[in-house]
């Protein structure tokens, strides 16, 4: 049965699969394979050594196994990792994003 903080879930494994740059899990498997594994096996977590502890918690929370016990949406955008760069402005993102570009883009 779908869940609508499944998505939640799934934000959690996405934000998961790009910071790691893999998926967390093993290769080559189906659907049911996947839902087996993931049901029967614990949930992978972020290395702390390369990740902020608000991240890695914000990460954990959206990959709550128990959907009954998993945040919904308006609970995780209480999340202090939402909340901790609210005051930043959008200019010093443009210019930082801008920094990352290669020369050869520009």
């Amino acid at each position: 049965k779908y869940y609508p903080n499944s998505d939640i879930w799934s934000l959690g494994l996405t934000l998961m699969e790009c910071a790691l740059g893999q998926s967390p899990f093993p290769k080559m498997m189906n659907v049911f394979d996947f839902m087996t594994y993931v049901s029967k096996n614990p949930l992978p977590s972020l290395p702390g050594d390369k990740f902020t502890p608000g991240f890695q918690d914000f990460v954990a929370n959206c990959l709550i196994n128990k959907y009954d016990q998993r945040p919904n949406s308006s609970q995780m955008l209480l999340h202090p990792f939402v909340h901790q760069y609210e005051e930043i402005s959008i200019n010093y993102l443009k210019g930082w994003i801008n920094s990352l570009q290669s020369p050869s883009l520009s």
